[in-house]
């Protein structure tokens, strides 16, 4: 920028940088990872949404839900941990995801889900009493 040149920014744009610093807490480190996550609920459906994204300090994505696979897979976790603390005996899981269920009942996580799948698979192995459809 030369001298007299004169920047403007419109309040969007003004708005958007401070959000930006607020989600990023601060400048980036090199040694350092972010882990973005997000959820929503719509009222009128009862349906809800959540998401979890690691980036690295550049804010390239590293891993995390970044496909259905993993998004059901969350999921299902999530129910898992549910039955657990409420103390749910002899159910089922219902979930429209064939590749997942295959995935737990052979015990074989999937690169996708994998940590996610992993973790399903060690609640079951607590001893839980359920199935999966």
């Amino acid at each position: 920028m030369q001298q007299g040149d004169v920047t403007q920014t419109t309040y969007q744009e003004q708005a958007g940088m401070v959000r930006e610093r607020e989600l990023l807490g601060g400048p980036r480190h090199k040694n350092r990872l972010k882990v973005n996550t997000d959820a929503a609920f719509h009222r009128k459906t009862g349906t809800t949404a959540s998401a979890v994204v690691v980036r690295n300090w550049q804010g390239k994505i590293i891993t995390g839900t970044t496909s259905a696979l993993a998004a059901k897979a969350q999921v299902y976790r999530e129910a898992l941990i549910l039955i657990k603390n409420l103390q749910i005996v002899n159910c089922i899981i219902e979930i429209d995801c064939l590749p997942l269920v295959q995935a737990i009942k052979a015990r074989m996580p999937i690169a996708e889900a994998d940590t996610i799948i992993r973790d399903i698979l060690q609640l079951l192995d607590e001893g839980l009493d359920m199935g999966a459809t």
